[in-house]
């Protein structure tokens, strides 16, 4: 679950782009605001993945947002502002602003914004690795193979840049990259570690680890890394 913050002082724009982000089922918008001051205060409060940030906002502009946000290493190195504005005079301060990630201009493409959302990785936070081994132990698979080392590999990739899961077969390259193999190795080595998964783990237990609400008819290792990655995510 990607956490999303709007700030944007034009009420109809934001609800509107609440109400489209909230249709996607990997998006959580946990807060709105109208100004600078408030859009500080949530976002020190709630720590979002990605911060919607409009420029010209009353009390603090989004500017000053930014360098108070920027004052801080670790907010600085997310890069996970995307700036939606109208103002064409501050771009070049921004494309020289580490964490800003795009700049989008208005009119708002909602389309467009959840694609950059979606593209964004997430830095601030990583999976436990500990709790993420224990957890494929309790799904009978062997951490200490090099098959599912393999996996676990993709599975933080993943989590880190959401988007190489819009096609698998971009995931496996770049865990080919890693271990210095072809993607048809990689791609081969993590279907066995879920066939492994499909023979020794019933359906109803995947239901009950992971909460699911429908039973899925079979778990393919798109399926199953999208698992991980939102139950980590949702932690």
């Amino acid at each position: 679950m990607i956490k999303v913050m709007i700030a944007e002082d034009n009420i109809h724009i934001s609800k509107n782009c609440f109400k489209f982000l909230t249709n996607d089922e990997n998006i959580k918008v946990v807060s709105c605001t109208l100004d600078g001051e408030e859009t500080l205060k949530d976002y020190f409060k709630l720590q979002p993945d990605v911060l919607l940030l409009d420029l010209n906002m009353p009390k603090i502009n989004g500017i000053d947002v930014i360098n108070t946000i920027g004052r801080f290493a670790g907010e600085r190195s997310k890069c996970n502002i995307v700036v939606v504005s109208g103002s064409s005079d501050y771009l070049y301060r921004l494309y020289n602003t580490a964490q800003v990630y795009r700049v989008i201009h208005k009119p708002v493409d909602f389309d467009y914004i959840l694609k950059t959302i979606k593209e964004i990785p997430v830095k601030n936070k990583e999976i436990n690795q500990k709790e993420l081994k224990g957890l494929l132990a309790e799904l009978r698979l062997s951490i200490f193979s090099t098959r599912v080392q393999q996996l676990i590999t993709a599975i933080n990739l993943a989590y880190e840049k959401p988007y190489l899961l819009n096609n698998i077969k971009d995931l496996y390259i770049e865990v080919a990259k890693i271990y210095n193999l072809s993607p048809k190795t990689i791609k081969w080595s993590i279907r066995t570690s879920i066939d492994t998964l499909n023979r020794s783990v019933s359906i109803d237990t995947l239901c009950s680890v992971f909460s699911l609400k429908f039973r899925p008819e079979t778990v393919t290792p798109k399926y199953f890394i999208t698992l991980i990655v939102e139950y980590f995510k949702q932690e």
